[in-house]
Parts: structure tokens; sequence; C-alpha cells
């Protein structure tokens, strides 16, 4: 059975155990010729940043010279390695590790603690280069500031003659945490001025100038901390948004093709076989994972964490509890950051609604104060991995796939909870389990007309439309746990506005929904048009249903089919379809 290599970022590991891996070892060639020596890369959490990283250690790091045919042989840049392979002592930091939780004190003291534990790996690790390499690491012993942690691994490189490779892994992570907590008094303390995060990074800018510092390379989320930072930092070049590397990190389609051929070997071709086979488990992975593109008109990439995070599941024939993975999930803390501080929910509704926005676009500069622009405020949508760019080379946005609506559609109902001054949605819960357990759907509908659009509609919250009455729906569907929602359901006849399933882990249920949404408003209504309505929504559902590719996945449980029709706010007309 072949490895999973899931939460594994450690490049030499997952070689030393042939764990699956993604070779994009080519870029190498392009960063180092076409590339700027100090590079910025922003991608959103858990998009393969940090092995990144990792593979860079162990190809410039002169300490694994030894090791480049262990490493490396079969890779392509094994193939055909730069003249710069295993030419520096590579210094690698980490700023996801330093904690928040307390004062500033505690906050500076954490700081200057994961730096000297990073620097003194690196002195250790490159002892046999260094000839004062103990007394810098007993300068370590009680040191009491960052700046001079830093400064004990630059004076190493110095003195050994040899350039120095800093890699900088997250180098926004703790920061973004105190954003997204609502400390950002204490965030601009750090980056202002004098402040502690300016004053270093000023450090290694300085070590650039000198020569000590030959090359860096820095990941993070977004460019807030960049921005801030101002003159503090501005040799690194962004190139996370330039078309060479669009597909730097992340996995294509023919790469999850190939780890699903590669897991399908042997006794899991059976399993997956269970599952509907290749195939439908590798548009189910499309479906959720993929369409982010990080400039206009590129290939669209999966995330790399999720693919690998099904096939853990997949190789014993079955799908994942919940398919959305719950790292992934704590994002919607930091999607509430941004909606707060913007203040501009109606925006983000209409992004999930899926409208098109004029003036949609993604910047690479700007600060924590400046996310009250439109402009700004899509822009960190873009890096935290809600909006990306689509198939279309103008630059236009949407919501990439259906893990990040999930989130977007949890997220909704938070924040019209908060809103409408609700507490519970437990007759919701009630409802979702009658819909999925007994096939009675018209409850549900009836509370999402009572519970959000009667009260919403008022406070201007919602501006009525199908789209938005949808979203509505998706928001409220998300309290349950037993189902997987499937928005804007792809058939070769067109496009199901809602088709609901049993999730991986409700065996129990045996019940699968396709719904068609339908609205009028008050001015519109008569019983005519409320019958052209719904004739319309019994035709949809007759030519989704001709396609037998599809219905043959839906086959396996017990299909209900129904048209809701919406009158204004004040009225559900609810039709099963036989």
């Amino acid at each position: 059975m072949a490895r999973i290599p899931y939460g594994i970022s450690n490049f030499a590991a997952m070689r030393e155990r042939r764990l699956l891996f993604v070779d994009q070892t080519r870029y190498l060639h392009l960063l180092e010729e076409q590339g700027p020596d100090h590079v910025l890369f922003l991608r959103p959490r858990r998009f393969g940043k940090s092995l990144w990283i990792s593979i860079l250690e162990h190809y410039y790091d002169l300490r694994f010279a030894d090791r480049f045919a262990e490493l490396f042989g079969g890779l392509d840049i094994g193939h055909d390695p730069t003249s710069l392979h295993n030419r520096f002592l590579v210094l690698r930091l980490d700023f996801s590790t330093v904690d928040t939780s307390g004062d500033d004190g505690r906050l500076h003291e954490s700081l200057t603690r994961s730096l000297a534990w990073h620097v003194r790996g690196f002195l250790a690790d490159h002892q046999p280069w260094l000839e004062d390499g103990q007394r810098l690491r007993d300068a370590l012993e009680g040191v009491a500031d960052p700046v001079h942690a830093l400064r004990c691994a630059l004076e190493a490189g110095r003195q050994a003659g040899l350039p120095l490779y800093v890699l900088i892994d997250e180098y926004d992570s703790f920061t973004n945490e105190l954003v997204a907590s609502q400390q950002e008094a204490r965030y601009k303390t750090l980056v202002h001025g004098t402040g502690l995060l300016k004053t270093f990074f000023k450090a290694i800018k300085e070590a650039t100038g000198t020569g000590v510092v030959a090359r860096t390379f820095t990941t993070g989320i977004n460019p807030l901390l960049l921005s801030d930072l101002t003159s503090g930092f501005n040799i690194a070049r962004n190139l996370g948004a330039e078309p060479e590397y669009a597909e730097l990190l992340g996995f294509g389609l023919e790469d999850v093709r190939g780890l699903l051929a590669q897991v399908g070997e042997g006794s899991t071709a059976e399993a997956i076989s269970e599952l509907g086979g290749e195939a439908q488990v590798l548009e189910l992975m499309a479906q959720w994972y993929d369409g982010y593109r990080f400039c206009p008109g590129a290939p669209a990439r999966f995330n790399p964490d999720m693919v690998l995070y099904m096939l853990q599941a997949v190789v014993l024939g079955r799908l994942p509890r919940e398919l959305v993975d719950f790292n992934l999930a704590s994002d919607v803390g930091k999607l509430d950051l941004v909606v707060r501080k913007a203040g501009d929910l109606g925006r983000l509704w209409a992004w999930i609604e899926g409208q098109d926005l004029p003036g949609s676009s993604v910047v690479d500069r700007f600060g924590v104060d400046d996310l009250t622009d439109p402009v700004n405020f899509d822009s960190l949508l873009y890096y935290l991995g809600f909006l990306s760019y689509t198939e279309d080379p103008r630059p236009r946005l949407r919501v990439p796939n259906y893990v990040v609506r999930t989130l977007c559609w949890e997220q909704l109902r938070k924040l019209l909870q908060r809103s409408l001054g609700l507490d519970h949605f437990e007759t919701v819960r009630v409802a979702l389990h009658a819909l999925m357990g007994d096939g009675e759907g018209e409850t549900f509908f009836r509370l999402v007309r009572e519970q959000v659009l009667a009260l919403a509609v008022p406070r201007d919250l919602i501006h009525l439309s199908e789209a938005a009455i949808k979203t509505a729906c998706l928001a409220l569907l998300s309290l349950s746990t037993e189902l997987m929602v499937f928005s804007e359901w792809a058939t070769h006849r067109g496009y199901a506005d809602l088709v609901l399933i049993p999730a991986p882990q409700s065996v129990w249920l045996e019940r699968a929904w396709m719904i068609e949404l339908k609205y009028l408003g008050k001015s519109a209504d008569t019983p005519v048009a409320r019958q052209q309505a719904l004739a319309e929504g019994r035709a949809q559902i007759a030519r989704y249903c001709q396609d037998e590719q599809r219905l043959a996945y839906l086959s396996r449980w017990t299909l209900h089919k129904a048209v809701v029709l919406f009158v204004g706010i004040d009225e559900v007309v609810w039709e099963p379809v036989a």
C-alpha cells in the first residue's frame, strides 16, 4: 500500500521512507536563473510551503552535499543540478511557533526563545565549518533579544567566509494571530518605528548589503506584515503572483491522477471501485479541493494537504468522515477577522452567491489599516485562499471550491446568528435530521424563510434574489454534519441548485435530495407566474436526471426531488417531484 505523507513537511524523511512525492524541483532552475536573490512567496495555509522550504534547505545547505544522490536522485533536479547546490550555510527560521497568548513581555520572550533555538541548531549543524561556533553558542545562553540571536548566526557566517542562505517559513504567522484576535495595537508596536520585528528584518537586510547573506526565501500567507514593515525588508520580491511560478506548490490534475494511480495498486484498487471508481473519486476531489489559480488564466491547483487528507481514507476504501479537514477549518476565524475589520458582510455574501463583482482584483501591498477598501478586502480574501482567479485571462475572482464555500457558509451562518440576535438553531437541526432521515423537507425551507429571510431582509443584511436565498439555505445546511452539500451540481444538462447526500460517516442514512430553488418577488407574484416557476423547476430536474452517469452516483441512495418556490419573504411553496 502506498504511504501517504499527510502532515509531513520534512523532505529528507519523505525520501528516506519512500513516501508519495510530487516532484516540483524543476523550479530550482527557474529560481536560480531568472529569479531574484531575495524572494517572498505567498500561498494560503497548508499549501506545501514548509515542505518547499525543506527542499531548499536540503538542496542548498553544504552539510547535505554527500547525500545529494540519495535525496535528489531520480528527481528532475537530480538529473540536471544547478551550479549553486550545496554551496551555502543555510539558516532556517520558523515563526509559526511564536506564542501570542501572553502579554508583550511573554511575546518578546517567546520570539527570542524560538529564534535562539533555530540559531543554536544552525551553529551545531555547521560546527565543522565554524572555527568559533562554540563561543557563539555560549553567547546564546540567556540571550534576551531576538536580533542578538540572529547576529550570532550572521557572525558565524562572516567568520567562516561562506555565504548564508536564510529561509524564513511563515514569516507572518504570529502577527496574523495578533490581528485576528484584534490585538492590532500590539501588532503595530512590533512593525513600526524601532519595533522588534522591523529591527529584526532590517538586520537581515543590512547583512545582504555586506554580503554575509547571499540569498533569502521567505514564505507567508499575505503581504500585510511586509507592507507594514515598509523599508524594514523592502528587498524581497513577491513571486507568488507571477505567471512563471503560478504552479509552484499545490497539485495539478495530472499530479492527483498519478497519486490515485499509485495508491490504487493491489488491494486498494478494489476499495476505490467501491467508492465509484477512480474517475468518481477524482471528480469529488476536484469539486472540493481544486480551483486555486494564482494568476489570471493559470491552470487550476489542488490544495495538496486536502488531497493527502482524503487519500488516507481512500486507500482504506472509504471517504473521510468529513471532507473538510479540521486543520483547514480553523481558517474560519481569519474570515471573521476580515469581515469585522472591513465591515463588509454584503460583499462577502455577494462573493459566496457567485456574483461577478466589478473592480475585483488583487493588490500586492496593503496594510492592516487599509482593509476597508473593497480592493484590499478582496485581496486579503484571495491571500487567505477564500477567493482565487478564474480560468479567464482577465483578472476575475471567484470562490474556488466546495471546501471554501462550506467554510464561508458556516461563517455566514455565524455572522447572521450574531447580527439577528439568534441564540440557537435547534429547530433547524431537527428539521435537517428529518430532511435526511425521514425524507420530509418542507419544514426546513419554511424555517429558512422564518429564521433568516424574514429577519435579515428588513435589516438589509440580505437583498432578495434566487442566489441570496440559496446562500441562506446553504448557511443553515452547514449546521448538519450528517450531509454533504453540493451547490450548482454539474450534470451534462445543466447545474442543479442543491444536491444533498449523506456524509461518509452517516452510513445509517439512505436518502439523497435534488432540489431546485425558485424566487418570485411580490410584485411579480400571480397564479400563472407561480405555475410557470414550478413547471420550470420540474423540467430542470427532469433534464438533470437524464445524465445517466450522475444519476448512477446518486442511485446508491433513495433520491428525493423537489422544487421550492420562495414568494418574497412571506411564503414558501413546496412541490415534491415524482
